[in-house]
C-alpha cells in the first residue's frame, strides 16, 4: 500500500513506480531499480520497470526528423541540431535555447558538458606544447624538465622491448612506442595539432582521435562497434565514455 495515498499494489516494483511519478518527494524510499532513457539529461524519463522502459524508448525511434532552415540538414534529435547550428551557423546561435558550454581558451561551443571536457583535454597538451623547454630529437614531444625528456627518450631505444613478449604499441606519427595503450593515448596528445581528424559519420572535425572516439559514443550510438578503443559502460544506467576519468567521475557523482 502507498503511505501517502493508500493506494494498493500486487507488486513493490508497481508501487515503487507509482511513488516516482506520483510522489517523487518520497522517492528515497524506492527500494526497486531505477532504470533511465539514455537520452538524458533532455528526456527526464525514469521507471522501475523495465518494460516500460523499452516501451517508452519506441517514442523516441518514432520521432520526426528535424530540418535545419538554414541549410536543409536533417536530424533526429533537437540537440542534435542545436549542436549543428552551433558549429555550423554561429551567427544564430542565439536560437539556441539550451545552455552552451564553451571552452575557456578558445571558440569551442557545445550543448554537452562532457564533450567540452574531451575538448579540454586537447589544450592540456597544448599547454605542454608550449612550455616544454626541453625537445625529443625523434618526435614532437616536449617536457619543462630535463630528467622528464631523459626519461622520454628511453622509449626511442629499441634495447628497451627486447625480451618482452607482449603487445608493443606504436605511434603511427613518430618511433614512439609503449607497452600500455594508456601511455600510448597520452602520448598521441602530443601530436593533436599534427592532423585534423574528422568524424566519418557528421564530418565535425576534432584534434585527435580519442576525441573522434568520444563523439561517436555520444551522437552516434549505432556505430560503436566501429570504435577499436575501450567504451566504458555504467551498468546502472545507460552511461558510456571511451575516458576512463569520466567514467569514473559519472560513478562517484551518480552511483554512490
Amino acid at each position: 500500500m502507498c503511505k501517502p495515498c493508500n493506494a494498493t499494489f500486487k507488486n513493490n516494483e508497481s508501487l515503487d513506480n507509482h511513488i516516482l511519478k506520483k510522489h517523487p518527494e518520497f522517492k528515497v524510499s524506492i527500494r526497486s531499480d531505477l532504470h533511465e532513457c539514455p537520452y538524458r539529461p533532455y528526456c527526464k524519463y525514469k521507471t522501475t520497470i523495465k518494460t516500460y522502459l523499452k516501451s517508452h524508448m519506441l517514442s523516441h525511434s518514432k520521432e520526426r526528423e528535424i530540418t535545419c532552415k538554414h541549410c536543409n540538414m536533417s536530424f533526429k534529435r533537437k540537440y542534435t541540431l542545436d549542436n549543428h547550428i552551433i558549429k555550423k551557423h554561429p551567427d544564430f546561435i542565439a536560437s539556441v535555447k539550451r545552455k552552451i558550454h564553451e571552452g575557456s581558451c578558445c571558440a569551442f561551443k557545445t550543448i554537452h558538458k562532457s564533450a567540452l571536457d574531451v575538448h579540454m583535454l586537447i589544450h592540456s597538451a597544448d599547454k605542454v606544447t608550449h612550455k616544454g623547454k626541453h625537445e625529443c630529437s625523434s618526435c614532437s614531444f616536449k617536457a619543462i624538465h630535463k630528467s622528464t625528456i631523459d626519461r622520454h627518450m628511453k622509449t626511442h631505444s629499441s634495447d628497451k622491448f627486447k625480451g618482452i613478449h607482449r603487445e608493443i604499441h606504436q605511434c603511427s606519427y613518430c618511433e614512439f612506442k609503449a607497452i600500455h595503450k594508456s601511455t600510448l593515448d597520452r602520448h598521441m596528445l602530443t601530436h593533436s595539432k599534427d592532423k585534423v581528424v574528422t568524424c566519418k559519420h557528421c564530418n565535425i572535425e576534432f584534434k585527435n582521435k580519442e576525441a573522434v572516439n568520444e563523439h561517436v559514443v555520444r551522437a552516434h550510438s549505432g556505430f560503436l562497434a566501429s570504435l577499436s578503443c575501450k567504451i566504458y559502460s555504467c551498468t546502472h544506467c545507460y552511461y558510456k565514455t571511451t575516458i576512463q576519468h569520466l567514467f569514473n567521475k559519472h560513478l562517484s557523482k551518480h552511483h554512490e
